[in-house]
């Protein structure tokens, strides 16, 4: 939980901006915008000694509120693989598998513009579908929290918008002896947007 409230304090969740384009005369919160990507999903604190990252796919969709405000909602795949004691742990029982985090959530998001590209800022609760961690093991839901930020760049007079993105997921795990413990993977990412629907 302390490296989710550092990434959202240093970033100041989504990852799914509006895109505001000013050749085209978008304004903060005008539009809608989908985007899809790809990132690396890098798991921090204990959960870093037991997984290293793969690949993560995140899917977003925003849309206005009011000015600045807006809220945004998202999907993201996410594969990371076993690593130190859980690795020989694993290879030794022959039940290794890559580990998937299915990702969901919601929430709210502000946007700024810094001359023609534009940072928005969001954090979302959601839920993460997490597991196995070994071949026959089971998969379990758990409450999220996810800060992110994220810079789109417009490309010329297009709706298209290139985004540089980075978020925080951090799940309240299950653990073994029945204790439940917040675990986190940080992801930057890189995505295509396309946005629509401007009023």
């Amino acid at each position: 939980m302390r490296n989710t409230m550092i990434a959202a304090a240093a970033l100041a969740g989504l990852t799914a901006v509006p895109n505001v384009g000013q050749a085209q005369g978008y304004s903060y919160g005008n539009a809608f915008l989908v985007t899809a990507g790809v990132g690396v999903p890098a798991s921090v604190g204990d959960y870093g000694e037991d997984t290293d990252p793969k690949f993560s796919i995140p899917i977003n969709v925003t849309g206005p509120i009011h000015k600045r405000l807006g809220w945004i909602a998202s999907y993201s795949f996410n594969r990371l693989k076993p690593a130190g004691g859980d690795l020989a742990d694993c290879q030794e029982a022959g039940t290794c598998v890559d580990i998937t985090v299915h990702h969901f959530g919601a929430g709210p998001m502000v946007t700024m513009d810094l001359g023609k590209t534009h940072l928005y800022v969001g954090i979302e609760a959601g839920a993460d579908s997490v597991g196995p961690y070994e071949r026959g093991g089971e998969r379990n839901t758990y409450l999220s929290i996810s800060p992110a930020a994220a810079l789109a760049i417009p490309i010329a007079s297009s709706p298209w918008s290139a985004v540089v993105q980075f978020y925080s997921d951090t799940f309240r795990a299950l653990e073994d002896d029945g204790s439940h413990k917040w675990k986190t993977y940080l992801t930057p990412s890189v995505a295509v947007g396309y946005s629509f629907g401007r009023k």
